[in-house]
């Protein structure tokens, strides 16, 4: 779990992504995966998207509330906190 930077969720299947950029297949759902994932850590940031805060590069704004986020390892996927997430998840990083 201490290497995880992120998990998504992709055709229906999760993927788990390590720090070093290495992509694993995971026998669970997205959901699943968040329950057994610290929240201290890690946050669901839409439906695809569980990030490590310690991924997380930079953050920008984006269409209206929404915000942009940069993940090392980088992602080719335009990673964004959806619009109903982002109070939430302003509240997370400022307890972090």
């Amino acid at each position: 779990v201490d290497e995880i930077a992120y998990c998504y969720s992709e055709d229906k299947s999760t993927y788990a992504v390590n720090k070093n950029g290495n992509r694993r297949l995971l026998d669970y759902s997205l959901d699943t995966v968040q329950e057994m994932l610290n929240p201290h850590l890690f946050f669901r940031i839409s439906r695809s998207y569980i990030v490590s805060i310690n991924a997380i590069e930079n953050i920008s704004k984006h269409l209206g509330t929404r915000l942009r986020l940069q993940l090392t390892p980088h992602t080719d996927d335009e990673v964004v906190v959806s619009r109903s997430r982002t109070s939430d998840f302003m509240e997370w990083l400022d307890k972090n």
